[in-house]
């Protein structure tokens, strides 16, 4: 046979079930926050330890990579100076052997009008 169960009583045991409940979810949402906050000391205190590692490795490589750059830069700079020292050597060259052609050209007009005049002459 079923036993009667008063309202009362349902009321109470749903409301104690309920309150079991909560207290629950809130134990387990501490627990889970804890977790979290450690989870994130642990990464914190890993990532410092990784730095400490690596900071000096990385200091060297910096300095060795800056010193190179700095090379680098200076090769590119003496290339350039020197490419352009090379072109203006090479505009000046070109200048001079302008003027060079030139004046053998001038020349050799000058020789032809002679030879014609000449040619002139000894024909009349």
């Amino acid at each position: 046979s079923m036993t009667k169960i008063s309202p009362e009583w349902l009321e109470e045991a749903c409301a104690e079930f309920h309150k079991r409940v909560v207290e629950q979810h809130r134990k387990t949402a501490v627990t889970n926050e804890e977790k979290r906050e450690k989870a994130k000391e642990r990464k914190k205190k890993n990532a410092r330890k990784e730095e400490n590692r690596k900071k000096p490795w990385e200091e060297e490589q910096k300095k060795k990579e800056r010193a190179l750059k700095l090379e680098d830069d200076l090769k590119k700079k003496a290339r350039d100076a020197k490419y352009r020292e090379e072109l203006k050597k090479k505009a000046r060259d070109t200048k001079v052997l302008k003027e060079r052609n030139e004046r053998a050209r001038e020349a050799k007009r000058e020789e032809e009008q002679k030879m014609k005049a000449k040619q002139w002459d000894s024909m009349y």
